[in-house]
């Protein structure tokens, strides 16, 4: 008895974005946090493909952000993905990238990892977060902090189906 449409637009975006990946497991990982300083609740997602030894064969990390005020307004919510050259963060970005390239970076450093490598990739403090140690091929294309990126998809390989 209820309104459906909003679930079947979610249903052909997700159709629209398939991916044809040969995978044992997927699993989903989501963490979210509220930015108190920022006004801003985010919520970060990592789907994760894993081949029969648990290494693995495709991920894809991405961020959603609601700032306060937005849920009382009828506001499309893009992803940082889904914003590419709009989330405008490449002019303070020391490597000269989006976010969505650096997220794309990430991504392709995670493939071949299992669990406990993911765990291992080395950090260091930036930003009040956590970056790529500097000197790392993860940190040549990806500078932003990264462990909400880990933590998801620690939790993601913890979900595998």
């Amino acid at each position: 008895t209820m309104n459906i449409g909003e679930f079947q637009a979610a249903v052909k975006k997700a159709c629209d974005n398939a991916v044809e990946v040969e995978a044992d497991k997927v699993g989903l990982g989501r963490l979210m946090s509220n930015d108190a300083e920022q006004k801003q609740l985010n919520t970060n997602l990592a789907l994760v493909a894993t081949d029969a030894d648990g290494k693995i064969v495709y991920s894809k990390i991405d961020v959603a952000q609601i700032y306060e005020g937005v849920l009382e307004t009828e506001v499309k919510v893009e992803t940082k993905s889904e914003r590419k050259d709009k989330y405008d963060m490449k002019k303070a970005s020391p490597i000269q990238k989006e976010w969505y390239e650096q997220a794309a970076a990430f991504e392709a450093a995670l493939n071949g990892k299992n669990l406990d490598e993911v765990k291992a990739i080395e950090v260091e403090d930036y930003h009040g977060g956590k970056a790529a140690k500097k000197g790392t091929d993860l940190a040549a294309g990806c500078t932003i902090t990264i462990d909400a990126f880990l933590a998801t998809v620690e939790s993601a390989l913890g979900d595998l189906h």
